[in-house]
């Protein structure tokens, strides 16, 4: 509250208009409350993006806590690959600021092919799979009878 709105309030009071002094005063509590809950929200938003980005970064390190001495898998190997192939093919910009356009480098071509190997692997033990669930079940089949 100002020291103007607490001297019309005092003034109020001192004519006999408690009603009115009151009114004064609820709207100048009112108009501060909402002021400092927008002040509130406001900063809660870089709390927030704070908190997440320790979730991340705790989330990342428990991963690869959990991931020592474990082999990558498959589709981990692919993800990684395509992320490497999206960096070489996005266009950025280099150190001077220039636009650095996508090229058919060498090492795009290899990661192509290491990403055509590894989804050739991910079929076949995809059929590696099948015939082992068929197996079993004829072994089931075959104990049963």
């Amino acid at each position: 509250m100002t020291s103007a709105q607490y001297a019309q309030i005092e003034a109020l009071e001192a004519e006999g208009k408690a009603r009115d002094a009151a009114r004064l005063a609820e709207s100048a509590y009112t108009s501060a409350m909402n002021d400092r809950a927008k002040e509130v929200e406001d900063n809660a938003g870089w709390i927030i993006e704070s908190a997440h980005f320790v979730r991340d970064a705790w989330n990342e390190a428990w991963g690869a806590v959990k991931g020592i001495g474990k082999p990558d898998s498959l589709a981990d190997k692919v993800a990684t690959v395509q992320a490497q192939i999206k960096a070489l093919t996005t266009p950025h910009l280099d150190r001077a600021g220039n636009l650095v356009q996508a090229g058919g480098s060498d090492e795009l071509q290899r990661l192509q092919e290491e990403l055509n190997s590894l989804r050739r692997q991910q079929v076949q033990a995809g059929f590696k799979m099948v015939d082992d669930q068929l197996s079993a079940r004829a072994n089931e089949d075959a104990i049963s009878a």
